[in-house]
């Protein structure tokens, strides 16, 4: 088959600035109330990215999505138009109530953010008493109702202790997924709350964890610095991965309809307001750049620079050199080292043909997730001695995996 077109498969539209939180690390400086987009102008463009990259995931946040009083009607529009759609929320308004109505307009997902195992730390990292307790009902409730949660954490020097035990946190909510995030310095956030170094053992403790954990997924975010671990730990990393996926898979469209390569990066790549999604997506200097690999400093002559590539964000925001080193990072490279090769998708035999049925069938799968299931379908194909892969046998592996017989 083919390589896959390069686009966005998962789309984070702050629609909203508004927020009763004052978290310190906050990207966008949240709380205030600004001028927003209004539900015309979001359903415009989300019919735009719909259009051109189909049964993306798109999470919906602020601020705080909840309130926004459209918030129900923002989610059925979503769900409508084919995204896979999540919330990502502090959880502090997040009742049976509101989860209810939110799953029935076709809700699949919740993020929820907590950031210790005991509520003193999380109250007041994130400026409300309460918060903890909060957060920890929402994913409760959620789950309770048959929607996906995970658990994001934020991780700084003074919770660096509690990895481990937020996994069995999470365990114990039953949440699908714990995100570990890393602090970029943009918004409110002057400074990183975390020390290279333990960055560095938290990042080797977070790729133990997502090898060994088998009751959910443990996942290191804004840390593309992860990969260089993964080799080292025999994790394997799928074909045409890299660390960072601002700009390249993942994009970022705020409150007032600026598209931006991820929410840390604060460089803009235009405005959805004069231009539509495909032209910005395929056209935008920026986002042309981040998917290149000229990098300098220690991240031009690193092994590791195809299958991590930094940070790019720290790198701006803390050097002004958005293709500089990431100083986040504690590995030295030495510039005679060749740099290591990005992993390839795995092929076995000939390249099968695809009937243009089976190809249009193949495209209403979310973008994420279609190397996966391209690799297994074909693998299944060349085991059977088929040369074409037709809607037909499409069908009976869809039945075949349903029913258990892989």
């Amino acid at each position: 088959m083919a390589d896959l077109e390069l686009k966005p498969y998962l789309i984070s539209f702050s629609v909203t600035a508004r927020c009763d939180l004052s978290c310190p690390h906050c990207f966008m400086d949240a709380g205030s109330s600004q001028e927003e987009l209004g539900f015309e102008e979001i359903e415009r463009i989300l019919t735009e990215v719909a259009r051109f990259s189909p049964y993306s995931m798109l999470i919906l946040t602020g601020g705080e999505p909840l309130l926004r009083k459209d918030i129900y009607s923002l989610v059925e529009l979503a769900s409508r138009l084919g995204f896979v759609t999540v919330l990502g929320t502090s959880g502090r308004f997040l009742s049976k109530d509101a989860a209810e109505r939110l799953s029935e307009r076709g809700l699949k997902g919740v993020s929820v953010s907590v950031d210790s195992v005991s509520p003193g730390y999380h109250d007041s990292f994130r400026g409300s008493p309460g918060s903890w307790e909060r957060a920890l009902e929402a994913l409760r409730i959620s789950r309770e109702l048959g929607i996906d949660t995970q658990m994001n954490v934020t991780l700084t020097d003074q919770n660096a202790d509690q990895v481990e035990e937020l996994v069995e946190l999470g365990v114990e909510l039953r949440v699908r997924a714990v995100n570990f995030f890393f602090i970029v310095c943009t918004g409110r956030a002057a400074r990183s709350f975390i020390s290279v170094e333990t960055y560095g053992e938290l990042l080797r403790k977070i790729a133990e964890l997502s090898l060994r954990e088998k009751r959910l997924i443990v996942r290191a975010r804004c840390a593309p610095h992860a990969f260089r671990f993964f080799p080292q730990e025999g994790i394997p990393v799928g074909g045409g991965t890299r660390g960072c996926p601002a700009g390249r898979f993942y994009v970022r469209i705020d409150h007032q309809g600026v598209l931006y390569p991820c929410p840390y990066l604060p460089v803009s790549a235009g405005s959805l307001r004069e231009s539509t999604f495909e032209t910005l997506w395929r056209n935008s200097p920026l986002l042309l750049k981040l998917r290149g690999e000229d990098y300098e400093g220690r991240c031009g002559i690193c092994r590791y620079r195809l299958i991590c590539g930094g940070c790019r964000a720290r790198a701006l925001t803390e050097t002004g050199n958005l293709m500089g080193s990431d100083p986040l990072c504690d590995y030295e490279p030495v510039a005679s080292e060749d740099p290591l090769p990005p992993p390839e998708p795995e092929k076995d035999g000939a390249e099968l043909r695809w009937t243009p049925e089976a190809l249009e069938r193949i495209e209403r799968i979310p973008f994420f997730l279609k190397r996966i299931i391209v690799s297994l379908i074909e693998k299944r194909a060349r085991e059977e001695g088929q040369d074409t892969v037709t809607p037909e046998f499409l069908e009976r592996v869809r039945r075949a995996f349903h029913d258990g017989d892989s």
